[in-house]
């Protein structure tokens, strides 16, 4: 299947232009303007933005939020997903050192509530 995005304001990191692109499969085979592609399938993007083969770096892959999981993934629009084993050791780090500053926080109130006589 072949797909030809006609007349997009197309961003880069080093263009910026109105052109078309040509996808075919699952792979960008070219960009530029005015593209003299037939294709299974056209799309007239006037007036909106492309993007070619950008990334979206901000993803939360299963994290635990309100009682529920993100669902960000494949399916989802996430195209390239980098998963990083120190970014997974720092949130580790971060939720070990909430758990010890919650317990700490506890011992200091049933302390003061103690001392206090405020229980």
């Amino acid at each position: 299947m072949s797909l030809l995005i006609k007349n997009a304001h197309i961003v880069g990191a080093a263009d910026d232009y109105v052109g078309d692109i040509f996808i075919q499969g699952e792979s960008i085979a070219a960009l530029g303007k005015n593209l003299d592609i037939r294709a299974d399938k056209e799309i007239d993007a006037a007036g909106l933005y492309a993007f070619p083969g950008f990334i979206d770096p901000h993803v939360h892959l299963e994290m635990p939020f309100m009682g529920t999981f993100s669902s960000d993934n494949y399916e989802s629009g996430i195209v390239n997903i980098s998963d990083m084993l120190e970014a997974q050791a720092m949130l580790q780090q971060a939720k070990d050192q909430l758990t010890d500053a919650r317990a700490d926080y506890r011992v200091k109130l049933v302390t003061y509530l103690q001392v206090t006589g405020r229980y």
